[in-house]
């Protein structure tokens, strides 16, 4: 979906399926920020803020989204 440091250019809508945000340590050591579900909005206050991504986001199984 979306990578720490990367810049947002839209916000998602999620239809179908599970999004889990991150952020991951020097050891790779992952911590969960959010876990995004059908019908959340996400990645908006970055967007707004305009500045990038502090976490990185993943679909968790099959998603579809705008």
């Amino acid at each position: 979906m979306y990578t720490e440091g990367s810049y947002p250019s839209h916000v998602f809508f999620l239809q179908k399926g599970k999004v889990k945000a991150y952020k991951a340590n020097e050891n790779g050591k992952e911590y969960i920020t959010d876990l995004h579900k059908e019908g959340d909005f996400f990645g908006y206050l970055d967007l707004l803020q305009g500045e990038p991504y502090e976490e990185t986001a993943i679909a968790l199984e099959n998603r579809r989204w705008q």
